[in-house]
């Protein structure tokens, strides 16, 4: 049995912020730091599995689509109305259960209480790492080769969210100038899109019927 919570709730365990420091895509520096994380422009939701953290998904909310993280790590924080939920790390935590696995329902779970919460929100869409384009294409690949690598799911976050129902919709260059983007996709970026039926904003409780379908990931 699986529980997603949101740190604006009032059972989130306050301490469950410093579980951030697990995160592989954007690691905590003194600009990415827990308090601009937890501010009112990004929520911070943790899957537990039988009680026990396993996975978190951070989100920024924004009135536009960020095709940097250089926008997503902007000072400033953005005032609503927020048209964008924007996914921008998935990850499993080291005190996951074996048995848990961290999928799309990790990510509907987040998306059905954010659309319960704020009306305005219009689009779930993630900017997300492109982590095997460096072992598979050259420095010098323009936008269109980079846009077949993901479309064609060469790439194990591009499968990730294709395979949890997301659509590609773009891919960014020069998008993250951290050396971790650099080495891996020399600071190329993708979104994808999580176009989601009606059905999905049920209960969470029903949600939370349905179990853990996929494999843990990183997105």
């Amino acid at each position: 049995m699986f529980k997603v919570v949101c740190n604006t709730d009032q059972e989130f365990d306050q301490a469950w912020l410093n579980l951030l420091d697990q995160d592989p895509v954007h690691p905590i520096d003194d600009f990415k730091n827990l308090e601009r994380r937890s501010q009112s422009d990004r929520l911070v939701y943790i899957m537990t599995v039988d009680g026990t953290p396993a996975a978190a998904i951070q989100v920024a909310l924004t009135r536009e689509l960020p095709s940097s993280a250089i926008l997503l790590w902007k000072n400033n924080i953005e005032s609503e109305p927020f048209e964008y939920a924007i996914f921008y790390s998935v990850f499993r935590l080291s005190t996951a259960p074996a048995h848990a696995r961290v999928g799309g329902d990790l990510i509907f779970a987040a998306a059905n209480d954010i659309k319960k919460k704020i009306e305005t929100i219009k689009r779930f869409v993630t900017l997300s790492p492109i982590p095997a384009l460096s072992k598979n294409v050259e420095p010098t690949a323009d936008r269109e080769t980079v846009w077949e690598f993901v479309v064609t799911r060469k790439d194990p976050v591009a499968k990730f969210h294709t395979r949890n129902g997301a659509s590609p919709l773009q891919v960014w260059p020069e998008a993250d100038p951290t050396p971790n983007r650099q080495a891996e996709s020399y600071g190329w970026m993708a979104s994808y899109e999580y176009l989601l039926p009606s059905s999905v904003f049920e209960s969470q409780e029903s949600t939370e019927q349905t179990g853990l379908r996929d494999q843990a990931a990183v997105a």
